[in-house]
């Protein structure tokens, strides 16, 4: 399995159960935001030969999401929102509910949040955001 099929897969899952966000699998110049914008974690970004099967990898990503800065209350229950498993309309939800990736992946991890409330600017406009850790593992 390909680092871009995993992210692509990422994508294909967020886009279908959410699709009023802009979902973007590689790092736009400009994003529209809301926006999940989906990169490979820096360290690390693959662990290969993790189990005795054959091609065994863990796959590490940034699953950055954003929302307008333009009123910090209503635009933070936004975010909260999107990042909440017990939400209908959540993009961890959408990860939880597709552990496999429509079969890409054998299985999918949230493993935390961080940089929440995290500020971000593309083409000089503002909007806060937090970055899910998503482990994939594939075999």
């Amino acid at each position: 399995m390909s680092m871009v099929a995993v992210r692509r897969a990422i994508r294909d899952v967020i886009m279908t159960s959410l699709p009023e966000l802009n979902v973007y699998s590689t790092v736009p110049g400009v994003t529209q935001v809301p926006a999940v914008v989906i990169a490979p974690s820096a360290t690390p970004s693959i662990e290969y030969d993790k189990s005795f099967g054959k091609g065994a990898a863990y796959y590490y990503f940034d699953v950055m999401v954003m929302v307008p800065f333009t009123e910090m209350d209503s635009n933070q229950n936004d975010l909260d929102k999107l990042l909440d498993p017990d939400e209908l309309k959540s993009v961890v939800r959408a990860l939880k509910d597709n552990r496999t990736l429509n079969g890409t992946a054998d299985a999918v991890k949230i493993n935390r949040v961080e940089n929440y409330g995290g500020s971000h600017s593309a083409a000089q406009v503002e909007h806060i955001g937090a970055v899910l850790k998503v482990q994939v593992y594939t075999c």
